[in-house]
């Protein structure tokens, strides 16, 4: 890259700039209680939530079963009482 302007000064040239050396654990603390905020909740309860969204599937299944025969009856009834 090229050089900066001569009117700015790089960081490291800054009289009260830390060592590089110095900044590197302070990032890297910062990045790992970044990645534990994002991770709000723990395999166990992932585990729960996994197992409440496949109950709730299973009872989608089931309604739209239930939906399904009776819109057959009404269709039928509807047949019938057409004739």
């Amino acid at each position: 890259p090229p050089p900066p302007p001569p009117s700015i000064t790089p960081c490291s040239g800054h009289p009260r700039a830390p060592p590089a050396s110095d900044l590197r654990p302070k990032i890297e603390q910062q990045l790992r209680e970044g990645v534990a905020e994002l991770s709000a909740i723990d395999r166990e309860e992932f585990d729960a939530q996994v197992r409440a969204l496949q109950r709730a599937e299973e009872r989608i299944q089931a309604l739209e079963e239930t939906v399904a025969e009776l819109e057959s009856r009404l269709a039928a009834q509807d047949e019938t009482s057409a004739e």
